[in-house]
């Protein structure tokens, strides 16, 4: 439809149109032929990946200001790493095809920034890391299951990604 609409009418010589898209097989080839195309690429590797988190999607100013107590810091930035550590690893399973995962799951940086929110609210609520399991479990429910699993929908996968969650965000981490 918006092919036929433009090949139909003039537009103004300074209209620019974007649009985001997923690979779709029925896409009309005649867009594309009069289209500038940009492409993204997740970052390969696990180090490219967390440079790149850490680069665009972590918020440095919360190192210094998330609260006046000088441990807080410190465990933000041990479980925004852990963060980063997950999201980097989910996403480069992606590459090993079947061996990586069940399913194709499409992580974006998105996941990543409600997951250190969900952080920074974990630690508001923190009293003493070492002796409350509550809301580890709470955080590890949160990311794992509904961040990130949300998106998972084989068994296996599921149980995959809980294993990263029980590991990366424990009281062991701080």
């Amino acid at each position: 439809e918006v092919s036929q609409a433009a090949g139909t009418k003039r537009a103004h010589p300074q209209f620019r149109l974007w649009l985001s898209t997923a690979p779709k097989e029925k896409f009309s080839p005649l867009l594309l032929q009069c289209c500038v195309k940009l492409t993204t690429e997740p970052p390969r590797g696990l180090r490219a990946s967390m440079s790149h988190l850490y680069a665009f999607a972590v918020d440095s100013e919360r190192y210094t200001s998330i609260s006046p107590r000088q441990d807080v810091g410190i465990q933000y930035q041990r479980l925004i790493f852990s963060l980063a550590w997950l999201h980097s690893v989910l996403v480069e399973r992606r590459k090993f095809k079947a061996l990586g995962w069940v399913g194709t799951y499409a992580f974006s940086e998105m996941d990543f920034s409600t997951g250190s929110d969900l952080i920074v609210d974990f630690l508001d609520s923190l009293i003493d890391p070492a002796s409350d399991l509550g809301p580890w479990t709470a955080l590890r429910y949160l990311i794992g299951e509904i961040t990130y699993g949300g998106r998972v929908t084989d068994a296996a996968d599921r149980q995959l990604l809980a294993l990263y969650c029980r590991d990366l965000f424990s009281p062991l981490m701080m």
